[in-house]
């Protein structure tokens, strides 16, 4: 009733009709509750709008499953892309005979030639390097003199390897492990030191006397060599054994033992630093102490740079390190790779594609304005030294017997064989086979993302238009209009009824079926390569014969029938790759020839869907001002504009009929009120006399 009533009184508010007071008593003269009795005739007259909204929600649940399976078949559209492209249909894989060799893989640049190939010889493709010049040209030696540049003036003119170690040319910068002398084991002995206040030459004098020690090691020998800039230990008594979970601070590193190589025999052994010990100190300022090791001092202000391949590189003595440095080089877009080896003391560049490409240094155009390149010693004129890739190399015997070598600046090879990348991962002259097959994994995969499309639609479809099973009493278990009774067991679908739905699955079972002129007897339908329909469907009744004279209820069986529901069963793989393997052409045109699949769904769902279906080759279909599905939505919601129409009018009609009733009642209680008056009076007169 709401709506009907304009009343402001609690009292009244569900009092139908506009003409109620704000405050009513009905009824005081004559006694007649009348407000009940417009309720009750207007709950009469608004019966029917019960029956219709109910029709409304039917109609809006039917627009929503038309929703629903617009965008299933929408779905189907988008599963013809697949089918749609050449390529589904020309996929060939690649083995051989050592994966770790070479593999082979397709690349979609055209239809490989089934067959066995030979490689008869693989090389690798490698990159183009510039390797930086040696120690002793870019990075001072320990036993070069400190100059100004030292950290404590006091020590300028000494050799490095005579003060404190953390006051000379180490390139790796010493720690004692914390705020304690540092500790480190030789032979078992612990020996600790300071890099504060020991020199080199002092560590190595006092594990030499330490480790000698008659209890520990007497044959044991610990010497600096000044000219390769290494420590050597040496025992002719035992192995040498090197550090131990007690140890403190990095001397093992300083020294480069911790990544030499240790010579143990039975009674004896020595190891020898991995590299000088000295060099450029990657972790230090280019304008710190010691100028970080360089021979050559970097120049340059903020802002400075150096170019490697056209792209400039900038740089800031005062802030940067050569860690940084070499970090700002990786991420830049100069095309290469940095590295600094911390054994060799040496920068390289290598570039990050393979072939023979050239690292170009400096610009000649621009000019550096940093000493970088030359400092480390990259530049041809510093000491560095250049190497140029190779190219990628395959000699292939072909199943005719024609031998080939083919190249490529990286390690994949796509011109050996039409169609195929041989990718290369080791150097070899044992040859290798390459076979190539057709692989019908991608058209399977496309043809079952449409199968499985095509049925979520049919099916959805068919469960929308279920009819209802009613179970019947009569008798004979017969229908009679006049004196059966029955009872629904299962109401069916939403759609049920729905013509134009029952259209569009037949013409899509249609479809499916359809036969393509391609010109191959053998090969003309989906059913031809494998992907059938069903030949049942499924029949519902009622499980039991209701007891005659009763009305129950009970479950639904299902039963199947001879037809088709019009879904497909899963593709028969057997029958299928059978057909590609006689003709995979002759399978892509089912699917691509001017009355084909795709060209038959596309066009047809286009027109129901309202979407344009994509293909490779464009669009296909036309696309209409309102689609199907849209018009049949239209319909239902002229229905449910028509139904809302009647309910307001019906509402329309109950107000004015309360309105006239109101107005009677209050026009008779008026007439009454006056009776009584008058009666009164007589009364009065009546008891004077």
């Amino acid at each position: 009733m709401a709506g009907l009533s304009s009343a402001s009184s609690a009292t009244q508010s569900a009092v139908p009709g506009t003409n109620v007071p704000p405050i009513s008593f009905p009824g005081i003269v004559s006694g007649i509750d009348y407000n009940s009795i417009i309720t009750k005739l207007t709950s009469l007259t608004l019966l029917p709008t019960t029956q219709y909204n109910q029709e409304i929600t039917q109609i809006n649940s039917k627009n929503s499953e038309l929703i629903k399976i617009n965008s299933l078949l929408t779905s189907v559209q988008n599963s013809l892309n697949a089918l749609s492209n050449p390529s589904t249909f020309a996929a060939f894989t690649g083995s051989t005979s050592d994966p770790a060799v070479l593999t082979a893989t397709a690349n979609g640049q055209g239809a490989a030639s089934p067959g066995s190939y030979t490689i008869d010889s693989t090389q690798l493709a490698t990159a183009s390097s510039v390797t930086g010049a040696v120690s002793s040209s870019t990075g001072h030696s320990m036993t070069d003199v400190l100059t100004s540049d030292s950290i404590n003036p006091s020590n300028d003119g000494k050799a490095s390897n005579t003060v404190p170690l953390d006051e000379s040319f180490a390139a790796i910068t010493p720690t004692n492990g914390g705020n304690q002398r540092g500790q480190v084991t030789i032979d078992g002995q612990a020996i600790s030191y300071d890099v504060g206040s020991d020199s080199l030459q002092t560590i190595v004098a006092n594990i030499n006397a330490a480790v000698q020690l008659a209890t520990v090691d007497p044959g044991f020998t610990a010497t600096y060599n000044a000219t390769t800039d290494e420590v050597t230990f040496s025992s002719t008594d035992q192995q040498i054994s090197l550090g131990s979970q007690s140890d403190r601070g990095n001397l093992l590193s300083v020294l480069k033992l911790d990544v030499a190589q240790v010579n143990n025999t039975a009674n004896s052994g020595s190891v020898t630093s991995a590299g000088a010990i000295g060099g450029i100190n990657q972790a230090t300022t280019f304008t710190g102490a010691n100028f970080a090791g360089l021979v050559t001092p970097l120049t340059g202000t903020d802002g400075s740079f150096f170019t490697i391949n056209g792209v400039h590189i900038t740089i800031n003595p005062s802030t940067d390190n050569l860690a940084g440095v070499v970090a700002n080089i990786n991420s830049s877009a100069a095309g290469v790779v940095a590295t600094y080896n911390t054994v060799t003391n040496q920068v390289t560049l290598t570039s990050k594609s393979t072939g023979p490409q050239g690292i170009v240094l400096g610009s000649v155009a621009t000019g550096d304005t940093s000493n970088f390149l030359s400092a480390v010693g990259l530049t041809s004129a510093s000491g560095g030294t250049s190497s140029v890739g190779q190219q990628a190399k395959v000699v292939l015997t072909s199943p005719s017997g024609a031998v080939s070598s083919f190249f490529s600046n990286s390690n994949s090879i796509a011109s050996a064989i039409p169609g195929i990348n041989l990718n290369i991962f080791q150097t070899t002259t044992t040859p290798q086979t390459v076979t190539i097959t057709q692989d019908s994994s991608v058209a399977i995969a496309a043809i079952n993302t449409f199968a499985s499309a095509y049925n979520a639609a049919i099916n959805e479809i068919d469960a929308a238009t279920a009819p209802p099973v009613i179970e019947q009493d009569n008798a004979d278990n017969t229908v009679s209009l006049t004196t059966s009774t029955s009872q629904a067991v299962s109401s069916g679908g939403i759609l049920y009824g729905d013509f134009s739905i029952v259209t569009l699955k037949n013409q899509l079972i249609d479809l499916a079926e359809s036969i393509v002129q391609n010109g191959n007897t053998s090969f003309q339908s989906l059913s031809a390569i494998g992907l059938n329909l069903d030949t049942s469907e499924s029949e519902l009744s009622a499980s039991n014969a209701a007891t005659p004279g009763t009305v129950t209820s009970g479950p639904v069986t299902v039963t199947q029938t001879d037809g088709t529901s019009g879904a497909f069963t899963a593709l028969d793989l057997t029958t299928f790759n059978a057909a590609y393997s006689a003709d995979p052409q002759v399978v892509q045109s089912i699917f691509n020839a001017a009355d084909g699949i795709v060209s038959g769904f596309g066009n047809y769902l286009t027109s129901i869907t309202g979407l344009p279906t994509t293909t490779a080759n464009g669009l296909v279909g036309t696309i209409p001002s309102t689609s199907f599905i849209q018009n049949d939505e239209n319909s239902n919601s002229s229905q449910i504009t028509s139904l809302q129409d009647f309910i307001t009018t019906l509402q329309d009609e109950a107000n004015m009929q309360a309105d006239t009733l109101r107005a009677q009642f209050t026009a008779s209680e008026t007439l009454i009120a006056g009776f009584q008056a008058v009666a009164g009076q007589v009364s009065q007169l009546n008891s004077g006399l």
